[in-house]
């Protein structure tokens, strides 16, 4: 029996829908809705498993516990990617008090395995589109409970009493405006109806609001760096000169609103001695540098003390620099391993970089992937390794681009001629003529 070649798919067609066994399920598509309502509402709830935070976290587990009874398709940078978590998992356990380190290496466990999620599931464009809706829901939600907490005073007011309260959500919160800000290519396209895709740009624009007020550095030069980025690598231009003119109309519009509120707040910000000697995060790396060059061998190799530093060391602040938390829990073997993973991802990443001449959508799926990555390093300044949400998002997107590049690779691919049928009175292949001839499903 002989078959006929499957014809190439069109260069501007979107991938083929998933077959009925590879449904996404919805909990995957709304997974970063799920983690801003946890980290929007954890100050509300006191500690514990009654708190959303830990709710979420244990949801999560039970879904990955699921997930592993699945047939996954991996990605390339999987074995980096266990390894290094199997190497934390070691040196946790090696702590002095495995239970907060193990605590912590838990949030790294969950958010990291969402590469693979995103890989397995988000394979067509319409999942793809889903989860941005999802996404921009999520940044959404973030500014109605940042919004009430305003109205009803809710929550801590940093740096300035009776200025800007954070309600029951964590500073971290704002990651997930700075990460809906870049992927701002990727999700307006995702509403097909112009009034969808007007509200979209008024979240956004909301979002880059939300983020100036709120004053968190980190979030800010993330955003600013992974849209330029952005602009870099997809060469949208024009593009983004609307996007910017729309935020910034929108910033200056609504400045008699935010101005008499944001103004004290920056005196006090940046009134403080600002010398680099004073700041915390250079103190604490001159710390891990000292400790790594003259505690031996041993230390310097393997560390100490994984996501323990503040209880070992008697002090009240936490290493904020992830390559410190790793340097000075896991020595050079733990920044190696990153390190790896880091160049795998890359590295496969790469193998799709020609498809931008062919597929001006692989172009944007290219420049809002590096955009990702360069709000990841920015952000990895402000202890980011261990935020379940924000990185559970990061991870889910890095994984679903990865594998929509893939599945361009092929629709690229030239289609193979048919293997010729075998002589008359030949023995059948094992599985017989139809798993010898059955063209593989993306």
């Amino acid at each position: 029996m002989r078959t006929e070649a499957p014809a190439a798919a069109p260069p501007l067609s979107p991938p083929a829908p998933a077959p009925a066994r590879h449904r996404v399920p919805a909990f995957v598509v709304w997974l970063p809705v799920v983690h801003a309502a946890a980290d929007v509402t954890t100050n509300y709830f006191p500690a514990g498993v009654a708190n959303t935070g830990s709710a979420r976290a244990v949801v999560v587990a039970v879904f990955l516990l699921y997930f592993l009874t699945r047939r996954i398709t991996f990605p390339r940078s999987t074995l980096p990617l266990a390894v290094f978590l199997g190497y934390v998992l070691l040196r946790s356990l090696m702590s002095t008090d495995p239970g907060r380190s193990l605590s912590d290496f838990s949030k790294v466990l969950l958010s990291m395995s969402m590469l693979v999620v995103g890989f397995h599931y988000i394979r067509t464009l319409e999942a793809f589109q889903r989860l941005n809706r999802a996404t921009l829901a999520a940044a959404f939600l973030v500014l109605a409970q940042f919004a009430v907490a305003q109205v009803f005073k809710l929550g801590e007011s940093v740096y300035v009493d009776d200025s800007v309260y954070l309600g029951g959500a964590l500073a971290s919160t704002a990651y997930y405006l700075s990460a809906a800000v870049v992927l701002t290519p990727v999700l307006l396209p995702s509403y097909r109806r112009r009034a969808g895709r007007v509200l979209a740009a008024l979240v956004l624009g909301l979002a880059v609001l939300a983020m100036v007020v709120l004053l968190k550095r980190a979030a800010l030069a993330g955003a600013l760096l992974g849209f330029l980025t952005y602009i870099l690598v997809a060469g949208r231009w024009g593009r983004a000169a609307r996007y910017a003119a729309v935020a910034g109309t929108l910033l200056v519009v609504s400045s008699p609103v935010y101005l008499p509120v944001l103004m004290p707040r920056v005196e006090v910000r940046f009134s403080e001695k600002q010398s680099i000697e004073r700041q915390a995060r250079y103190r604490e790396t001159l710390v891990v540098r000292d400790e790594f060059l003259d505690r031996g061998f041993k230390h310097a190799v393997v560390g100490t003390e994984m996501f323990n530093f503040a209880q070992y060391y008697g002090v009240d602040r936490q290493l904020h620099i992830d390559f410190n938390i790793l340097l000075h829990g896991g020595g050079l073997a733990a920044v190696l391993l990153y390190l790896w993973l880091a160049l795998s991802v890359l590295r496969e990443h790469g193998r799709y970089y020609a498809l931008g001449r062919r597929f001006p959508y692989a172009r944007e799926l290219r420049g809002v992937f590096l955009a990702l990555l360069a709000l990841a390093l920015v952000v990895s300044f402000s202890y980011s390794i261990t935020l379940l949400g924000y990185r559970s998002v990061l991870f889910l997107y890095l994984g679903a681009l990865l594998r929509l590049q893939s599945v361009l690779a092929r629709a690229a691919a030239p289609p193979s001629p048919s293997p010729p049928p075998p002589p008359r009175g030949a023995p059948l292949p094992p599985g017989g003529p139809a798993r010898r001839f059955q063209p593989a499903l993306p």
